[in-house]
Formats: C-alpha cells, structure tokens, sequence
C-alpha cells in the first residue's frame, strides 16, 4: 500500500507518516539523503538516514526510563473515536535521528483524500504542550499552549526543528473538542487524519570550503498528480503562503479565474517539484500563471523567499499556446505579469518547449512597473520559433528593474529561424522600444543557440535579435555611418556578461551556390542547415552535407568565424549587434 496524495494541508492525526525519500537534485553532483517511516501501514523502507518515531501516553512522563514508548510504524497515534464536546486526546511524540548525519524536519498537518472536516474544523483545538509537562486531565492544557483550532492550523505555517546525529526531540500535542460545541458535532466522523513530518539534510557538515553544500535540500513531498488547491486563498486577505505543487497549480486557476492579486502578496514556504506525469506516463505540462492571449495578468507580488521551483514543463503544443493555436501564448512560472513583483525566486530544471510563443522562465509577457529581484535561474532549456524568448521574460514592455537575476551557462536559450520576428536575450527576449530597463548586480553567462536555416553571408544576420542582456531593444542607433542596435533606455549597473565556446558561430559558403550555407561546428545544432524549405547543401560532387565531417575539394568555400558578441541583438537590413554597454563586464571564453 502506498501513501496517498494529499491536496489540502490540514490537522489531526489518525496516521503519523515520516516520509524521507532520497532526493537527487538535478544538474549536480550530490544528493540529499533520506529514510521514510509510514506508520499504521505497516511499511518501513530503509535509506541513508536512520530515523525513529514513536510515542507514548500524555499522561507519562516523557524522561522516565520506565514510560512505554510505542513504535509509530505499526500503529496509529491518533485514533479519534467517540468525538463529542469535551473530548480530549494527547500523546507524546519522540523523533530520534539514529543516523550519522545531522537533519532538520517539519511537521505538516494534513487531511486525507476522502476526509470530511466541514464545520467542525472550528470547534477542534490544538494544543502544543511543552513535553516537560504530563497531561493528566484538561486542566493541564491552559490558553497559552493552544495553537488555535483546526480552522487556523489549515493556513499557518508547519512546526519545524533540526536534530543533531544521536538526538531526540519530544513534541507533545493534544486535540480538544470544545465545550460548547453543542451536541450537532457529536459522534461526527472527521478522519482519516494525518500527522506527517518530513525531513531532509541540515546544512552542517563540512567540505573543502564550507558547510552550505547541501543548504538546499528539499523536503520531499508527495509526487504532484496535475491537480489545482486554491483552498488557501479568501477575499479578505492580502499575504498568503503556499507550499506544493497542488497550491501553484491554484494560484494559475484562480489568475485564469480573473482574481490578479493586485495589492496582495503570495510567498512560497518550501521547494516545489513540478515534475508529474498522466497515466500514460506522459510528462503533464505547468499551466503558467496567468494568461497573456486572454489578458489575464497577475499583478501582485510572488515572494519565493530562497525557495526553488523545480522541473516545470510546459509543451506549448500540449497547452495549446501559440500563435498558430491562438490560446496563451506565454510560457513560464507566469505567462502575464503586469506592475508586479517577482522575488527570492530560484528555478531549476524548468523545460519550455513551444512554437510562436513568449517565452521566460518567469514571464512569458511583463508589462509595466515590475521588479525582478534575486533570481536565480539554473539547467533550464526553452525553444521557439519565430517569436520571443529570454532567461527570465519573454516580451518585456513598460519599466523595469532586474536585480540580481543569475543565469549561468547550463542554461540554453533555443531557437529556429522561421522569418525576421525571432528574438532570444539572456534576460529580456524582445524589449518595448518606449520602456526603461535597469539591470544591476546580473550575472549572465547563457547559451543563446539561435540558428538560422537561411543563414546568410552578412555578419548581423548570424545573430540577429539576439543579446546576453536583450535580444531586441526596438531601437537603433547610427554611428559613423553604421547602424547598431540601440540601448540608450537601458541602464546597467554592475553586471557581468560571459561567452563560451559556444558563441563561436563556423559556417562554409559553397562556391556557384545560393542557399543554404552549412554550419561546421559540432555543437547545439548538430547538423548543417539544411530544411524542407531549402533542402540540404550538396558539396561540389552534387553529395548531400548533413554535418560537419565533410571535406573541402577544390573550387569551394572555406570555414568562416562569426564570433557572437552581442549584449544587445541586431536584425536584418544591416543593424549590428551592440558589443559594450556603460556597467558591464564582459568575459570571454570563446577566443
């Protein structure tokens, strides 16, 4: 029997699950190590961390050698029978890492898939007793141990500790049905119940250089199904807090919905894992946030605070975005944002796949005053074609301010050249020409693999629309008689550009031919140019070249070097890349 989903966040306890999983963090070279307890259920999977759960009578004293601790794998703590005003139920709880490795933890309270809660959420209360106390009658659970009732334990955020190699911690927790509850709440069925903890590495043991190595280990949690929650949102306030993938998910329902969140704030209190998949074993695909072919905007401020946004998917084709299917039409965490804020938000592993789309790993479209501050984008791959795509947003109009956005070199930035409206940037895919953008404190080092089935000899048609910072500003400017790429509405303030080997752009030009030229290198684009549109290049025995291994016989062109060197792209009609810009520090890898 294996865990069930859960998709709402609740209290009281008929099972207490101490779910642990091993964890491997895309993209690098070292795991978070976990250990999994399932009580009642009667499964016990052993891992890498050595963790015990078990409890014992309220009424015990938790320190004496002689109280009865009972091994929480085989039976149910909490068993809630016979609810009526009154009634009361209290047990110690004793988590004991018997491991070697340090860990911290967090208590979720939850309800099972099938649970009924109605109304009586308001007349349970839950009471936190400090374990020094022995809880012999209700007079031991005073106003100042309550937590409140189920009702507000629904919204709050979890208990949490850290424990040591060879330490215990002892919670002691009681539930109370209240006195006036009156007699239409007895013998009402509320369960099943869970009480699940989870736990994962602390940031304690020391490498070569510090003890932050693994200061990002997730939490695991159940896998996400592609179900919405917006359980978690009312009318009435303005800061919520959301912690899965199921909550997320209810946050695009309720933009799609019409509610934009103007005014409000709406942060994250854990890693969220997007990765899920259908029946068919089938990847199910994000639905963003908001919605840019039916102006549905999100307008708010997402406060991600350090937490990190894994493995999001979204197939444009499979969500029907895209100008040829004429839905959302961007793609990202957000697809429209619009005088909002996005912050303390770190995304890894997102995969955005589409055709004729905006595309950013935060924002597909960003419109008006918006602040981006503190993102950190990593081992992310976006393709499109014939549209705008960027490391952060897609389509970029108004006045905005980028603050510490970090885009390292694992992520790649994709696209095909269908016509001339194609633009990719490393944070900003294609820029309103009337707005203003402030970059400062940005790292940027991604690979903008943009190629060109009808490449050209002409040096701006190799990278055309495309900048480390803007692939198109909209603008241009004409200095001694050359036409470049404008960014005088651009500010940028401490930033550093970095290009790899792969910004060294080869192609061969095949005498007595017109199109199509033949990229050499072996890199991104791992064939020659050649399409449906234009076939293949032949050489000049009439063979067909489909990759960079052909030979040069007499009466052809030679391999020519295009090194990409743009912060800011140009476009066709001879407007060149911008190179340099005022707070900029560029490095080259490349040469």
């Amino acid at each position: 029997m294996t865990n069930k989903k859960t998709t709402k966040r609740a209290l009281i306890a008929s099972v207490i699950s101490l779910l642990l999983c091993f964890t491997m963090l895309l993209g690098t070279t070292y795991a978070w190590f976990t250990d999994s307890v399932t009580s009642a259920e009667n499964i016990i999977t052993a891992g890498n961390l050595d963790v015990t759960l078990e409890f014992a009578d309220a009424k015990a004293d938790p320190e004496a050698t002689e109280t009865e601790w009972t091994d929480a794998s085989n039976t149910p703590i909490f068993t809630y029978e016979n609810w009526e005003p009154g009634y009361v139920e209290a047990h110690h709880i004793k988590i004991t890492n018997a491991g070697t490795l340090d860990l911290k933890y967090v208590i979720h309270i939850e309800i099972e898939d099938g649970g009924r809660i109605d109304d009586v959420q308001k007349v349970i209360d839950i009471y936190y007793v400090d374990p020094a106390v022995k809880v012999e009658s209700r007079a031991d659970l005073s106003e100042e141990m309550k937590l409140g009732t189920l009702e507000y334990v629904l919204s709050n955020p979890d208990m949490n500790g850290k424990l040591l190699a060879g330490e215990s911690d002892t919670i002691t927790l009681a539930l109370k049905m209240q006195e006036s509850a009156g007699n239409d709440y007895r013998d009402m069925q509320i369960g099943p119940f869970t009480i699940k903890l989870l736990a994962t590495q602390l940031a304690s043991e020391d490498d070569s250089f510090d003890n932050k190595y693994d200061a990002d280990a997730m939490y695991p949690a159940d896998a996400w199904d592609g179900k919405a929650d917006t359980s978690w949102y009312n009318d009435t306030d303005t800061n919520f807090i959301i912690g899965t993938a199921e909550q997320l998910a209810g946050l695009a329902e309720l933009v799609d919905d019409g509610e934009t969140f103007e005014g409000k704030t709406v942060r994250l209190d854990n890693n969220i894992d997007l990765e899920a998949y259908n029946e068919e074993g089938e990847l199910i695909s994000f639905n963003p946030v908001g919605s840019y072919a039916f102006d549905k905007a999100f307008k708010g401020t997402f406060n991600g605070q350090g937490h990190i946004i894994y493995n999001m998917y979204e197939n444009g084709w499979a969500l029907g975005s895209g100008l040829w299917d004429g839905d959302d039409c961007g793609l990202g965490l957000f697809g429209l944002i619009e005088d909002a804020t996005v912050q303390n938000l770190k995304i890894d592993g997102a995969d955005l796949p589409s055709e004729a789309n905006l595309i950013g790993s935060v924002a597909g479209a960003a419109y008006g005053e918006c602040l981006f501050e503190n993102i950190t984008v990593t081992n992310t791959s976006m393709g499109n074609h014939s549209y705008y795509s960027g490391g952060v947003v897609g389509w970029a109009s108004g006045n905005h301010k980028y603050i510490n956005c970090d885009l390292d070199e694992s992520n790649v930035i994709a696209s095909q050249w269908g016509d001339f409206n194609n633009a990719n940037g490393g944070i900003i895919g294609g820029a309103g020409k009337r707005g203003t953008y402030y970059f400062e404190d940005c790292d940027v080092a991604c690979v903008l693999d943009a190629f060109n089935d009808v490449t050209s000899a002409y040096e701006w048609y190799a990278y055309r629309n495309c900048g480390m910072l803007i692939g198109n500003t909209g603008r241009t400017e004409v200095i001694d008689g050359t036409t470049y790429a404008a960014a005088d509405n651009v500010t940028t303030v401490n930033c550093t550009v970095t290009y790899g080997d792969w910004a060294n752009y080869h192609y061969c030009q095949f005498n007595a031919m017109g199109y199509p030229w033949v990229r050499v290198e072996e890199g991104y684009s791992t064939h020659a140019y050649g399409n449906a549109r234009y076939d293949y290049a032949t050489d000049a025995n009439g063979n067909e070249v489909k990759d960079e291994n052909h030979v040069h016989n007499d009466g052809e062109g030679h391999n020519l070097l295009l090194v990409f060197d743009q912060l800011f792209g140009g476009s066709q009609g001879g407007v060149y890349g911008t190179a340099s810009h005022d707070g900029v520090t560029v490095i080259y890898n490349n040469k």
